[in-house]
């Protein structure tokens, strides 16, 4: 016999006594899930959330509180719909794009913060000039080195950190702006940016479409690499102070 799963309901009446929202939950763990339905004035009730919670494999069962509040957020939320939420539906929801979607948002708006917005506008603007007498000539790994360093080559983030910014300007031509800045041949910055993606530091916004942003797996890299300080003697700037 399979493992029974551990699930339960809760639910808000309404002005007649009998229950309006109802709320069930269900443990497939590490994930609970919660099914939110409301009844019309048929009687018929219509699925109008679906959603999921990571609790690991040994959860407790969901407190008053949490109750309280879930009913609160279901009703607040509500509208007047005649579909319902169905399984042909959450079939063809790609939730793993969802992610990647989340993870690119709040990527983004981090770049956007305090924290890094006057770095990266001093960066964007030191870049954006290839004749600035700043911009000094490095010797970067050629893509056949990159390729066999892979994941070790320090190279690879500093060049995924530098596209990303350009990137966020919302400059055209990101990879070619990128070789430009650094001074290097095209192919190395797409080798880099390939192995970057591959790494999961840096984002994609889908096949065949230039641009992304460092994840948080990225920005560690980058510091792991010592890229701070790079960036500050390529570009001549007090990269670090101005992150931190």
């Amino acid at each position: 016999m399979g493992v029974k799963m551990a699930q339960g309901i809760f639910y808000a009446r309404s002005t007649n006594g009998v229950p309006k929202d109802i709320i069930t939950w269900h443990d497939k763990l590490p994930i609970r899930i919660f099914i939110h339905s409301q009844e019309n004035e048929d009687t018929s009730r219509t699925v109008l959330s679906i959603t999921t919670q990571l609790v690991g494999e040994k959860p407790l069962k969901p407190s008053e509180e949490e109750k309280s509040l879930r009913l609160k957020l279901a009703k607040l939320g509500a509208v007047a719909i005649d579909e319902s939420l169905n399984s042909a539906q959450m079939r063809k929801t790609a939730f793993g794009l969802l992610l990647e979607q989340h993870s690119l948002l709040i990527s983004s708006e981090m770049q956007k913060s305090n924290n890094f917005k006057s770095q990266e506008i001093s960066l964007v603007s030191q870049i954006k000039s290839r004749t600035n007498p700043n911009i000094q000539i490095v010797l970067l790994d050629t893509p056949e080195e990159m390729a066999n360093l892979g994941g070790s080559a320090s190279d690879v983030i500093l060049i995924a950190k530098i596209y990303s910014t350009i990137y966020t300007s919302g400059s055209t031509k990101v990879a070619k702006r990128t070789a430009d800045a650094l001074r290097v041949d095209l192919e190395t910055v797409r080798t880099a940016v390939r192995i970057a993606r591959r790494n999961k530091w840096l984002t994609s916004l889908g096949h065949g479409k230039s641009g992304g942003l460092l994840t948080k797996e990225g920005e560690k890299k980058f510091r792991e690499a010592n890229g701070p300080y790079r960036v500050q003697k390529l570009l001549d700037l007090d990269f670090d102070k101005k992150v931190k």
